[in-house]
């Protein structure tokens, strides 16, 4: 999990990067046929999750073999309380970035469904919503004094 969530973190600039790059191009090519500027844009949201892959790959832990002969080991540098304080803060809290993140994409992705949902609904049912506004938009002109009689909304 705490790989993960370290290549959440650096996909945040890694993305935003790939995003400016793509705002500048975007700007170099903006009298370009539209076609190459979709394929810029095409190009830049499919270097995005290869991108992602490969940050999630260098940020794997080493595979751990023998642990290191007790001459190797570097020397211990001391450090301030408020170093320690903040690295033991940023170790706990890593792990937690993932699971919300996580969280927050079911979250849209719940919406995103019932939203679907309630359009297959609609397109079942097929509940007129034309008549409603209609009678909404009369008596909206009515209290306004608007009485035209070639109006699209009073065709009497």
């Amino acid at each position: 999990m705490v790989t993960l969530s370290l290549t959440l973190v650096h996909f945040v600039w890694e993305g935003a990067a790939i995003a400016l790059l793509l705002a500048v191009l975007l700007q170099v090519f903006r009298w370009s046929p539209a076609r190459l500027r979709y394929a810029l844009a095409c190009a830049a949201l499919f270097a995005m999750p290869i991108v992602f892959g490969i940050t999630f790959l260098l940020s794997l832990p080493p595979e751990r073999s023998a642990p290191p002969p007790i001459a190797s080991v570097s020397p211990i540098v001391p450090i301030g309380d408020s170093q320690v304080a903040s690295i033991a803060t940023a170790r706990t809290s890593i792990p937690n970035l993932a699971s919300l993140w996580m969280a927050g994409v079911a979250c849209l992705y719940a919406y995103r469904l019932l939203a679907w949902i309630s359009v297959q609904r609609l397109r079942r049912v097929g509940v007129p919503a034309a008549g409603v506004w209609q009678q909404r938009l009369s008596g909206l002109a009515e209290r306004m004094g608007y009485r035209n009689q070639w109006s699209f909304w009073n065709p009497a």
